[in-house]
């Protein structure tokens, strides 16, 4: 172990980059297949160890917006290993920081979804997805927990990132689809509100809708489901899970022609136009999908070096 004194008070480099050997490296899956390996990479070790130096209280703005932004790369090239590894050590630097409260419970929820769970039933635990061949990468360090433990993991880190910024609309927007799976919907409901109230975020909304949708069904309250899918198909006309989640409760109020015409109108992925997406796509990707402004915002806020 490499020993040092460390700016933020401790004898020891935290956890996470005080290793000089090299990591493990991943073993890479697709569909389920392992297909073979690959290394991890030590220069996101480095540059922990790096921002590790900066004293506490200085500079947070910046750090905490270097571990969100650089999540948010993981998570649009699918490098949960390298993610899990990155953000646990990103709450040593800043435990509080709700953007990596929520980053964490974005990784839990992934992890639990079924295709990190049916590629993790290989033997291999965590997880990442190149962003060019579409592979999944096993990280040897931790076994996946089952669903149920993932999803009350996500849940936490969700109503922590609230707790310290009410008005974050992703969070609530999540933790109402978690509510949904275990039918706590009533809550659900109220978590859905306060997405839409707080976010212009076309992404938030849209999922805050596709989740009113199913909230709404649940509670057999079809008047507003069919309100929330239509304000969905508003946002993303051609959204295959909106379409899907609004003929299903078609088929609940008992309009079968309904149901049947929604169907009909479900687009052939290959025909749709550049940049005409179901936003539900890119969920599991959190905040990934916004990877290339907060980069941005990271080199134009990066501090000069005299």
């Amino acid at each position: 172990m490499l020993k040092g004194i460390n700016a933020r008070g401790s004898s020891t480099l935290r956890a996470g980059t005080d290793d000089a050997k090299p990591r493990a490296g991943f073993t890479t899956t697709q569909d389920g297949e392992i297909t073979g390996t690959v290394g991890s990479n030590d220069n996101w070790t480095f540059a922990r160890f790096v921002l590790g130096r900066i004293p506490t209280g200085q500079a947070d703005a910046f750090i905490g917006l270097w571990y969100h932004a650089v999540a948010a790369y993981f998570f649009r090239n699918g490098e949960f290993g390298e993610l899990d590894w990155h953000l646990a050590d990103g709450a040593k630097m800043l435990p509080a920081d709700a953007r990596l409260l929520f980053d964490r419970g974005a990784l839990a929820e992934v992890l639990s979804m079924n295709l990190m769970q049916e590629a993790a039933k290989t033997g291999r635990p965590t997880m990442r997805r190149g962003s060019a061949s579409g592979e999944l990468i096993l990280s040897p360090s931790t076994a996946l927990p089952p669903p149920e433990q993932g999803q009350k993991v996500a849940e936490a880190y969700y109503r922590a990132a609230i707790r310290v910024d009410p008005d974050f609309a992703e969070a609530h927007a999540r933790l109402a689809r978690l509510l949904d799976l275990t039918r706590r919907d009533q809550e659900g409901r109220g978590e859905i509100r306060l997405a839409l109230d707080s976010s212009s975020d076309a992404d938030v909304r849209f999922f805050a809708h596709l989740f009113g949708v199913r909230v709404a069904a649940a509670l057999g309250q079809f008047s507003d489901a069919d309100v929330h899918a239509l304000s969905a198909l508003r946002l993303f006309p051609q959204a295959q899970s909106t379409i899907l989640a609004a003929s299903a409760v078609a088929l609940h109020r008992g309009y079968v022609r309904r149901a049947q015409d929604l169907i009909a109108e479900l687009p052939d992925p290959a025909e749709l136009p550049d940049g005409v997406f179901d936003p539900w796509i890119v969920y599991p990707f959190g905040p990934g999908r916004s990877a290339d402004r907060l980069l941005a915002e990271l080199w134009r806020t990066t501090p000069s070096v005299h």
